[in-house]
Formats: C-alpha cells, structure tokens, sequence
C-alpha cells in the first residue's frame, strides 16, 4: 500500500496527461480520410499540429482548415477548441455530474488547480455553471453572425461557419474555416469587429470572473427597482485587479496601434476614421490570446510588432480560455517591483495586502516566459536561417501565449521549428509551473537545509 502511494500520479502530470491523451485522439481523428478533403495535402504531423493547436487554443496551423477538412473533420475541429479550451477534466467533471456521480475531494482539487480556482465550494454547480455560461454566449455570438455569414454562405454553411468561429473566438482560439487570410476580408464589417472581440474579451475574462461581475450586474438591476442609486456589489481583489488590466490593455492598445499604424497604407493608412478604429479596437483584443487578424501582420512596421509583442506576453486572465503570462500576474510583478523600489513593507492592492508568495510566484512565471521566448528565437533562427528575427519572435510569442497570430511564417517553418512551436503550445496552455511540476516524476521529500549565510553583490 505505501509503494502504490509513493508512486501516485501528481496533479500537474494528470493535468499534463489529460491535455496529451486528447492531442493523441484529436489528432487520429483528424488523420482519418473521413475528415479531409479530396484536395488535402496533410500528413500526420500536420495533423498532431493541428490538434495540439486547437487543444492548446492557440490558432497556429500548418495546413489551412478550409482546405485540409471537410465538415466533419471541422465538427472534431470545433469539439478539440471546445474541450481544450474548457480542459478534458472539467467536461469529464460535468458528465460525472450529469449522471450523478459524486466528485471527491482528490477530484475537486484537481479540477480546482486545472481551472486555476482557489475556492473549492460548490464545485459542482460552478462546473454546470460554466458549461451553460460558455455556451449561451457562443450560442448568441453565432446566431449574430449568421447575420454576416448566412447571405454569403447559405442557410447551412452559413449557420455552421457561424457557430465555428463564434467557439473558436471565445475559446481564444483563432480558427476559422473559410480561407487562408483570417478574417481580412471582413475588416470593414461591423458585426464581425464587435462580436468577435467581444466573444473574445468574454473568453479570456476567467471563469470566477464573470459570475462577480454577473451577480455585480444583477444586484444593480435589482436595487434600482427599489432606490435611485446603484449600490454595485463589492467585488473581489482578483477580479477587480483583472478587470482593471483588461480595460486598461484594450484601450491602450487600441491608441497604440493607431498610433503606429495611422498612416501605413499597407495596413489602416487608407481606411475611414471608423474603419481605423474599429480595427485598432479589433487587434487589440485578438492580441490578447485569440489568434484571428483583420491586418496582414507581414505590412506592419517595427514598432507594431514591439505592441504585439506586449499585447500577446501579457494574455488574458487566470482560469480562462486564454494564455500568457496573465493580467493579475502582471499587475503583481508590477507591485513588486514597486515595492522592492520604495522599500515597502506590505503589498498593497485597493486597501487590501497581498501575500507577496504570490506576486514572486508571479515573477518567476514571467521571467520563464521569457527565457522561453529568448531560447526559442534562438533556436528557430538556427533552424530558419534568413528568416527576419521579428517575425520569429512574433511566432514564438504567439505559440507560446497560445495567441495563433502569424506573420505567414509557421507554414513554411522546418519541421524542428515547427515541433518547438507545439511544445511551446502545450507550455503555455498548461502553465510554465504546472508543466515543468509534472517533469518531476519522482518527488524527494523536502528538507530544510540551512548553511552559513552568503552574500552576493547585486544592481
């Protein structure tokens, strides 16, 4: 009994193990001549690349989905960006429910530390809560875009082009099924430049997330029947740390990009003021995680690429749909580094102090990140000599933040570049911490040692 309990599998390698087992599926799946064209050119790997993508929810891909998939291929194709951006264990968690089996506490930790959710109350009902959240809004994010994609498609193809992108915007993932240039097409369409950032703002928001804001909206409603005033409910550090950044990135980003890009008649220099804005506002939200462009990012000029580059590290929000380093985690760094520069006693946040574990731990996730990201380039521009050193950081950023934005490189990448691509999709869907947690197979108990102190010049 001791030997079986030494060698028990940890939580980040169930998570890890989890995340592998469905690429594995996924991407048998998709190598099945039943889900490609008559015209597709894929091979295996091309297709593992694709399910580590979409499981990933990234948007990267070597082959082009409307040309390599036919409509049931694009079914697997929206059922991998469903489950990779929920996470095989929370689908599994809401089936257990379903038929009323009971999740224990081993369980609950699990799905708790997958989801990166601290409270462990009411899991259940916070498990079909999100289920029924997430796909309300793609319900209602498709049935908008069939006002766009019904009149050009058809009734059917419309309806189902719809529902695809409107799960892969929330799910952060970036696919679409209906060309090679993204959305590029519809740079000019209104719906398109709303909904879609909308699908992925709500995406990359966080679970925990909506439901304060949810019960915040509705808990005003319900006081102004009965006063003048809106007493808003009380929301909590976390959230409103994560909101704070996310406004602040969305409209930052969107000046910087016009900012940059105004007069660039590769990109927006010929575009009406409200056709600028509205594609400013646009990239500024798919940086953030999504992976789907109305600009060729190839146009850009250097220092757009520096925004991206900003936009993409920093991501969304803990326990969502999207990736890199985080909006709370960056807010932390930035308090530490506050704090460490005015000799601050505690981390302070809205009146409340936060554990400064935390915002170390906050720290080295960002600092592996961009290790990562230096290793990476370094790598890949062995592998791809010739190519502009931008664009690889561009791809390896997007890989790693599981954004899917390209600048048309990842394609004609070799196929060395390609599989570092994937291992950092799988990375930055996880987390650094978790993933490199699972590495350690066999865990040695910790022991406390301490030595005659050291000391090390610094600065």
């Amino acid at each position: 009994m001791k030997s079986l309990h030494k060698h028990r599998l940890s939580t980040p390698f169930k998570i890890v193990l989890s995340f592998l087992f469905i690429i594995l599926v996924g991407s048998l799946l998709l190598n099945l001549p039943i889900s490609q064209t008559d015209q597709s050119q894929a091979s295996y790997f091309d297709h593992l690349f694709a399910a580590v993508s979409m499981i990933c929810v990234t948007g990267l891909y070597t082959q082009p989905v409307y040309l390599t998939y036919n409509t049931f291929g694009q079914f697997v194709c929206m059922v991998l960006i469903k489950t990779g951006g929920l996470g095989l264990l929370t689908l599994v968690a809401a089936i257990f429910i379903g038929i009323n089996h009971r999740i224990n506490h081993s369980q609950t930790v699990l799905l708790s530390e997958s989801l990166n959710r601290f409270d462990q109350s009411q899991f259940p009902s916070f498990i079909i809560m999100i289920l029924k959240m997430t796909s309300t809004l793609e319900a209602i994010g498709a049935f908008i875009l069939s006002f766009v994609f019904v009149p050009q498609f058809g009734w059917l193809k419309g309806i189902f082009n719809s529902l695809f992108t409107s799960i892969s915007a929330f799910n952060n993932a970036g696919f679409d099924n209906m060309g090679a240039t993204s959305l590029i097409n519809y740079a000019h369409n209104p719906i398109i430049n709303i909904v879609v950032p909308f699908l992925i703002i709500a995406g990359g928001l966080g679970f925990s997330g909506w439901f304060e804001v949810l019960a915040m909206a509705k808990s005003a409603i319900q006081s102004r029947f009965r006063k003048n005033r809106i007493p808003f409910k009380e929301v909590s550090v976390h959230t409103r740390m994560v909101l704070t950044v996310t406004i602040f990135l969305l409209v930052s980003g969107t000046l910087a990009f016009l900012l940059t890009e105004w007069s660039n008649p590769q990109t927006i220099g010929s575009y009406s003021l409200v056709d600028k804005v509205q594609v400013g506002f646009f990239q500024s939200a798919t940086m953030r995680t999504a992976g789907f462009s109305t600009i060729d990012y190839t146009q850009m000029i250097l220092p757009s690429f520096i925004i991206a580059f900003v936009l993409m590290f920093v991501g969304g929000s803990p326990g969502s749909t999207a990736g890199g380093v985080k909006t709370s985690s960056v807010m932390l760094i930035i308090l530490l580094i506050k704090n460490e520069i005015f000799q601050e006693d505690s981390l302070n946040y809205h009146h409340h102090s936060i554990s400064k574990n935390i915002a170390r731990k906050a720290l080295v996730i960002g600092i592996m990140f961009v290790i990562l990201t230096l290793l990476s380039s370094f790598l890949i521009s062995i592998f791809d000599m010739g190519v502009k050193f931008e664009y690889i950081v561009f791809e390896v950023i997007s890989a790693l933040a599981t954004v899917g934005v390209s600048a048309n490189l990842t394609a004609s990448l070799s196929r060395i570049s390609q599989t570092i691509l994937m291992l950092l999709m799988i990375i930055g869907r996880i987390g650094p911490i978790t993933f490199f947690a699972a590495l350690q197979v066999n865990k040695r108990q910790k022991i406390n040692v301490k030595y005659a102190k050291g000391h090390v010049l610094i600065g």
